[in-house]
């Protein structure tokens, strides 16, 4: 017991350290964002969400329970893009892919910080129907932006723990049902969604929040994409709030630096090897959805950027970061037919989605932001590996 308390204890630590990044990115690059200027969230979200729906991106909120009171109903939202080649009427069903932001992040800063339109041109080319979806609240960047919707609502995953300074009430929406709702509204709405084809990802924090998706829902996805987590467990181990059951089978791709200068930073603080506790959570995962570690197949992958070239600054995690590599692990489908992989970055990438976009160096020297890798764009690799999974009934 005195083992789970020190990692819970750790796990909150990790939790302030995200937003704490996430609060100093925002300050670095708020001014630059077109997207502040569209007031603030009190009306029709269509008219407030203006800027969005000319690129063909929509609104969508709906009222869930307050667990602590249910006769309180609380507002989430999500973004819906779908793309204009798949048409309602047409008997063919397409999937659906379910994007997480990090700690403090909201859906509309995420696709602007994180994914560009580069989630939206990928639905475009191959056809799925795309949601980036909205923690609730507390998100400390909302509350330094009253005035901008875009930091409205930007908060933290209920996942198998609480969010670091909060007690119980932290647990007042339950945010399975919230990713369970989301994938009954718009099928309701007369979307064609394949059932077979629903894929989730996620970037730290809401990687967190895919792997706890994989192991209570696992019976409605086909595939979890895991990018730069907090550490968590499959469902054959009790996890803190999350009790222990069979894990049903899903195919899972994760993308990690065992030496993320964040989150190696807030676990080596707290006396734990962020990339030996990545190793475990990775070998649990493997070891429940069946698949045999001796068939693994080692590739390095192409050193295509060298990320932070021509740096001259003296920050320990903005060089620590410098020309980050990828070594990607692959297995031999489980019996059950699900496929699971892992993308390792080193010798330390920065705390980022991985994209070709090059990371400015006043991010980069941010406590403890470090230089993301750049030889990849995730969303891509994760995309061409999950799309070939379908749901394992």
């Amino acid at each position: 017991m005195a083992k789970v308390n020190e990692l819970n204890r750790l796990v909150r630590k990790v939790g302030a350290g995200l937003i704490f990044s996430s609060a100093l990115l925002a300050g670095l690059c708020s001014t630059a964002s077109a997207a502040t200027d569209l007031g603030d969230f009190t009306g029709s979200p269509q008219d407030t969400w203006d800027g969005l729906r000319r690129i063909g991106i929509e609104v969508r909120n709906f009222k869930q329970p307050n667990l602590l009171n249910p006769e309180e109903k609380i507002v989430r939202r999500y973004l819906q893009y779908v793309p204009r080649s798949i048409h309602r009427q047409q008997h063919k069903t397409y999937p659906l892919v379910i994007m997480l932001p990090g700690a403090g992040l909201s859906a509309e800063l995420s696709r602007e910080w994180d994914w560009g339109n580069r989630v939206e041109r990928l639905a475009d080319k191959d056809q799925f129907i795309l949601v980036y979806a909205n923690a609730h609240e507390p998100g400390d960047l909302g509350s330094q932006n009253p005035g901008n919707p875009f930091y409205s609502n930007g908060g933290y995953w209920r996942t198998c723990f609480g969010k670091p300074g909060t007690g119980p009430e932290f647990f007042t929406v339950d945010d399975v049902a919230y990713l369970r709702k989301i994938i009954a509204r718009v099928k309701a709405e007369g979307l064609p969604v394949d059932k077979n084809r629903i894929y989730l990802m996620g970037m730290s924090n809401g990687g967190e929040m895919v792997q706890r998706a994989a192991r209570e829902i696992p019976e409605l996805l086909a595939g979890a994409g895991v990018v730069m987590p907090v550490n968590s467990m499959p469902a054959t181990v009790p996890f803190f709030t999350c009790a222990q059951r069979p894990q049903h089978p899903v195919s899972m791709m994760f993308i990690h630096s065992p030496k993320d200068t964040l989150l190696d930073t807030i676990y080596t603080s707290m006396g734990f090897d962020y990339g030996a506790v990545m190793k475990d959570s990775v070998a649990q995962w493997r070891t429940a959805l069946g698949i045999n570690g001796a068939t693994e197949k080692v590739k390095l992958l192409p050193n295509k950027i060298n990320e932070g070239a021509g740096y001259s600054g003296n920050v320990p995690w903005a060089l620590a970061s410098l020309n980050s590599s990828i070594t990607r692990y692959d297995y031999r489908k489980a019996a059950s037919g699900n496929d699971f992989a892992v993308l390792e970055m080193t010798p330390a990438a920065g705390h980022a989605w991985p994209n070709a976009s090059t990371t400015d160096p006043l991010v980069a020297e941010a406590p403890y932001n470090g230089f993301k890798n750049q030889d990849i764009n995730a969303e891509e690799v994760l995309w061409n590996f999950l799309k070939k999974n379908k749901r394992i009934h």
